[in-house]
């Protein structure tokens, strides 16, 4: 079977610790962050709340008001299941790393890129590592979606187009993710023709 475990992100944080022998943080830091020059993107453990970050809201109880949850500690500090603050500019320059071979050899993103189906025997999205690969509007896409409380995140890649959607917004579950899902399945594809 498969499913998503955000633990198992937070177990590859203490292996990759142990093979390399310092912080997980510092080796994202020295060997992803410093050599892409992501200097808009951070640890939320290191700042909280910085000037100009977006405030987090989300509706908690279901009845339409909005709680500010900015300074909530929804993720542990040192697992690696989440937990990193950005902007579209540096997502996207990541992406664009990641997915050109600048950040993995060729057999790994290959490896990365191997999806196998979600629920078995269901038509639908497959996962492969870190990443779900899905038909849009009958165009091959790569994506991943992730939150915290106050907070949504999402990208989607449209290979055969070389077109990078990402979207970073201030609102946890609901309508929020309901417009992105709808921008991309929807409203994007027309456009990539």
């Amino acid at each position: 079977g498969w499913s998503y475990s955000n633990f198992g992100y937070a177990l590859l944080g203490l292996i990759l610790e142990e093979a390399a022998g310092q912080d997980q943080w510092e080796v994202i830091r020295s060997r992803i962050l410093e050599p892409l020059d992501l200097a808009d993107t951070f640890f939320d453990s290191e700042l909280r709340t910085p000037p100009g970050l977006a405030r987090g809201y989300a509706d908690l109880y279901g009845d339409g008001s909005l709680t500010d949850t900015s300074d909530w500690d929804a993720l542990h500090p040192l697992d690696a299941e989440g937990g990193i603050v950005s902007t579209v500019y540096d997502v996207h320059r990541f992406l664009d790393a990641l997915f050109n071979g600048n950040l993995l050899t060729a057999p790994s993103l290959a490896e990365m890129l191997t999806c196998v189906e979600e629920s078995p025997g269901e038509v639908g999205n497959t996962y492969g590592l870190g990443i779900a690969n899905s038909t849009i509007d009958g165009k091959p896409a790569y994506n991943h979606t992730g939150w915290v409380t106050g907070y949504l995140s999402a990208f989607c890649i449209f290979p055969e187009q070389q077109a990078t959607v990402v979207l970073l917004i201030n609102g946890s579950s609901g309508a929020p993710e309901a417009e992105f899902i709808k921008l991309v399945t929807e409203r994007l594809p027309p456009l990539l023709e």
